[in-house]
């Protein structure tokens, strides 16, 4: 079980942060000016997702945005 954090918008992120997340994050800080004020960071599955207090995500697979929550097509939900 990993446990998520949360983090200011343009502060360092937190060591539990994957590193193929920090790269998303830095780039809607700097896009996004004063829009939001933070960040939390989640794991579903074992994967992290970092999600924006105005709702835009980053997830490990460089996924930015409102398509990193979109479902796949094929799921059998």
């Amino acid at each position: 079980m990993q446990l998520g954090t949360r983090w200011n918008r343009g502060a360092t992120p937190p060591a539990a942060v994957p590193a193929p997340l920090c790269a998303g994050v830095a780039a809607h800080d700097a896009d996004a000016g004063a829009g939001f004020a933070s960040w939390t960071l989640t794991f579903l599955e074992g994967r992290g997702i970092a999600t924006a207090d105005d709702g835009f995500v980053v997830d490990e697979f460089g996924t930015t945005g409102a398509a990193a929550l979109e479902d796949d097509a094929d799921d059998d939900w």
